[in-house]
């Protein structure tokens, strides 16, 4: 085995294309190969036994020094740089120092220059003279085509746990399982044959006869004439990333089915307790329109009161899941801020005029009329920061103020503060206040109430919408929260919308043959007293089967479908409806469902519009109008205009190379349709293990394309594969991958010439 620099095969050194030097410990040349004289521009009278590595390098020269102490003190030394040579110009290059130890002491240091500019695997072929670097924790070792092993390093003896004298001269199948041999024999005929292999992954076995997993890179040695005469392998033991990664899929997978978990908690959690409410809020709704007496009146109030705090809570809670799952969608309407300002002067003024406190809302004297943006999602921010303010404050009042604070072409940045003159947050409490279900002192949940999710939702909904927030606060004197949000310039009016009772033209509806499916005797009876006020007569459905039957027998204009029924749910029913008995009627979800997919859900299975319980009363006629009059979506396809696909992952990933990004474009073109066809085959053979398979591979797909919203609804897939039931709800969910792969498939299209 050869273990010293001098007196390693210095021919085949001489003859291989990687350039090679060896330096004494006074940085005296003793030996450089022809590659390294070239590339230095040097011949070998002027280099050898007489040239310094100070007078080759130059100007470089102090940039190398550490390293060339580095190896002087015994430690192998790895750096890129930039060199201009006499030959070929400036060169990008990877230098490797190895020093040369005997007996303990460093005699010198062998230089290995790889040349990255054109060709970057340079170092794997030094890696042949296993005995230079025998200091390397990787096992280098290399062997003959009869798979004899001829030299092995000291990395390959604390991998394998045999020593040089045990092993040398012994098959390389005493490190392979005995399965894997045949693999081996298949890699060495490919090394034959001048085929590069670079490096895979494998199991080889210890001296002990425990496995581990390993990777290998594979390299020719070659003699003078060219010729392939031996292999080298540097293998590196990953037994321990194996074994991390391992622990990383098994704490993924737990996760992933945790958020299952908790998405299926949190949507039967709405459904559960939104049920019962739709009659609370519903029938208490109903009983304020009568004539009571006044201590009748105080009791329903109460109980209205009790139930909408109720229903903010349930709907904080489904927030953070919503943005937990990045299913947060925001859209652009024209909107007025000084509009939305008069609607939340109207709601919260009761809740001031209880508190003896003032409400104010005001908009600088240049703020536009009309900007684009979500108005749901300001409304939300503004609504959650200033009902805080007016909870915490008992004397003085609370100011809501907007301002531009610049504007370019495109879009304004406009500045909103709630100032309130209340209870304040203590310094040492400020930089926790938008934790969740955080608030700043332990009694103060106890003494106002509330989940401490308001400000948390209000700031991450500021931040995903490219906004920021901040708070100032003295304690006992009050606080300010302010948060600065884009909006883009627009030429649209903004136009109010009108959802009163009176104002609405109740009476068409009175004209429409209805059907209401829903399996709830107590929901159907407020939507029935609800209809009677207005004269609206509607025919009743307990259940989707029995409405498939009644659709089938009785011509309707509009259907308001519960989702969970028995028997058949409203999915099923509304797939039957539009598929199989060919109808158009227009279909409004109600349902107590309110996670963050259930309105795209809805519409991608082919319903019109969505409303979630309690129904609001005014909002449920207004949705019923505008479907029976052309206002809502004629069907789904006009609401899965939305664009799904996002590329900014990619793109940043691949660091905007046209090419790559268009490959990788082209890649998912061919292989989605076949992964959906192999899933939607899985699905119709009742193959629970090839739903998971397929699934779970096409999750990776969509992820790394941006198609962030079926994410969940793979997860799902996966997960009800690996129980091997569920059939049905697998079959409903595969419905909305379909759909929207076939809508990413049509943007990835479009997209693809952008990155030609």
């Amino acid at each position: 085995m050869v273990t010293k620099a001098d007196n390693i095969g210095l021919f085949v050194a001489d003859h291989i294309e990687a350039m090679l030097a060896y330096w004494d410990k006074n940085q005296i040349c003793r030996f450089a190969n022809n590659a390294y004289l070239s590339w230095f521009g040097k011949n070998r009278d002027e280099m050898i036994d007489k040239i310094t590595m100070k007078e080759l390098l130059g100007a470089l020269y102090e940039k190398n020094l550490p390293y060339i102490n580095g190896a002087l003190n015994g430690k192998v030394q790895q750096f890129e740089r930039e060199i201009k040579t006499p030959n070929m110009g400036v060169r990008q290059s990877i230098a490797n120092y190895y020093p040369d130890i005997e007996k303990g002491e460093v005699k010198g240091f062998v230089v290995h220059v790889a040349d990255i500019t054109l060709q970057k695997d340079n170092e794997k072929k030094i890696r042949q003279f296993a005995a230079i670097v025998d200091s390397s924790l990787d096992a280098i070792i290399s062997k003959n085509f009869d798979e004899e092993i001829l030299t092995w390093n000291s990395g390959a003896e604390k991998i394998f746990g045999y020593k040089v004298e045990e092993i040398q001269g012994k098959h390389i199948y005493l490190l392979i399982p005995h399965d894997l041999i045949e693999e081996e024999k298949k890699i060495i005929e490919k090394i034959r044959a001048g085929e590069s292999i670079g490096q895979y992954e494998t199991l080889r076995l210890r001296k002990d006869g425990t496995t581990i997993h390993v990777a290998i890179t594979f390299s020719h040695i070659k003699d003078s004439s060219g010729n392939i005469v031996s292999i080298s392998e540097i293998i590196r033991d990953i037994t321990a990333s194996k074994k991390t990664q391992l622990e990383l899929a098994v704490a993924k997978k737990r996760a992933d089915e945790a958020i299952i978990l908790k998405e299926a908690f949190l949507a039967n959690m709405s459904h559960e307790i939104r049920t019962p409410m739709n009659a609370i809020v519903g029938f208490t709704n109903l009983l304020l329109r009568r004539n009571l007496q006044a201590q009748e009146i105080d009791y329903i109030q109460i109980i209205k009161k009790s139930g909408e705090n109720l229903l903010r809570i349930i709907n904080d809670i489904l927030d953070v899941s919503k943005i937990d799952s990045g299913m947060m969608i925001f859209e652009e309407h024209p909107v007025s801020i000084r509009e939305i300002f008069s609607s939340l002067q109207i709601m919260l003024s009761q809740n001031a005029r209880e508190k003896e406190i003032s409400l104010s809302f005001e908009c600088d004297s240049n703020m536009p009329d009309t900007v684009l943006g979500d108005p749901t999602r300001l409304t939300q921010i503004i609504l959650n920061i200033t009902g805080n303010a007016i909870k915490f404050t008992k004397v003085g009042g609370v100011d809501v103020f907007a301002e531009v604070l610049s504007e370019n072409t495109e879009r304004f940045e406009i500045k909103f503060s709630v100032k309130d003159t209340g209870i304040g947050i203590s310094e040492d409490k400020l930089s926790s206040i938008f934790e969740r279900f955080n608030q700043a002192e332990v009694q103060t949940t106890r003494k106002y109430g509330g989940t401490g999710l308001g400000l948390t939702i209000a700031k991450q909904l500021v931040e995903m919408q490219g906004g920021e927030m901040t708070v100032k606060s003295t304690l006992d004197v009050g606080s300010v929260f302010s948060f600065i949000l884009p909006f883009k310039k627009t030429d649209q009016t903004y136009i109010a919308k009108v959802t009163d009772h009176e104002k609405l033209d109740i009476d068409q509806l009175s004209k429409l043959t209805i059907l209401v499916v829903e399996d709830n005797p107590i929901n159907i009876k407020f939507v029935n007293s609800l209809f009677e006020e207005y004269g609206i007569i509607a025919d009743t459905a307990e259940n989707g089967q029995v409405a498939i039957e009644k659709v089938k027998n009785n011509t309707y204009d509009l259907i308001l479908m519960d989702i969970e029924m028995p028997e058949m749910n409203g999915y099923e029913a509304t797939i039957a409806i539009r598929n199989d008995l060919k109808k158009d009627v227009q279909i409004i979800a109600m349902t107590a469902h309110a996670m963050a997919d259930e309105k795209e859900k809805c519409l991608l299975l082919g319903m019109n519009d969505y409303i979630s319980k309690p129904i609001n009363s005014n909002l449920l006629f207004e949705k019923m109008l505008d479907a029976v009059s052309g206002k809502a979506p004629v069907n789904k396809h006009i609401e899965k205009r939305k664009k799904i696909i996002n590329l900014d992952f990619l793109i940043e990933s691949l660091r905007g190379n046209k090419k790559v990004i268009g490959e990788t474009i082209d890649i998912f073109i061919r292989q989605v349709p076949k992964d959906l066809a192999a899933l939607n085959e899985a699905i119709k053979q009742d193959d629970y293990a090839s739903i998971k398979a397929y699934s779970h591979k096409m999750k990776t797909t969509v992820s790394l394309t941006g198609i962030y919203q079926i994410v969940p609804v793979l997860a799902e897939l996966e997960a009800l594969g690996a129980e091997n039931g569920a059939m049905k709800k697998i079959k409903e969910l595969s419905i909305l991958v379909n759909e929207s792969c076939e809508q990413a498939l049509e943007e990835m299209k479009s997209e693809r010439s952008n990155f030609c």
